[in-house]
């Protein structure tokens, strides 16, 4: 039996932050696509025009967002965390 004991590396607030603000908007943009699509099919039937492509709008413009937040997190370095005295 082994005495040591596994601990995950810490990461930084500032840096998780960051990332769960890429993956909510990722999250955003994914339903944004999802609703467009609907819409997009349910145009066939009925007239969706306006309101499928500003749906198809809002999920390109949360995905260059979601790309320039991940590009951001992965320059930027993660904070260090405060060192005790």
């Amino acid at each position: 039996m082994s005495s040591v004991v596994s601990t995950a590396p810490v990461r930084p607030r500032q840096r998780s932050r960051r990332r769960r603000g890429a993956v909510a908007t990722a999250t955003g943009g994914y339903f944004a696509a999802y609703g467009a699509a609907v819409l997009g099919v349910v145009g066939f039937f009925a007239p969706t025009g306006h309101a499928a492509l500003l749906t198809l709008a809002a999920a390109l413009l949360l995905a260059l967002v979601t790309v320039i937040l991940l590009a951001v997190d992965a320059v930027l370095p993660p904070r260090e965390a405060p060192r005790l005295a």
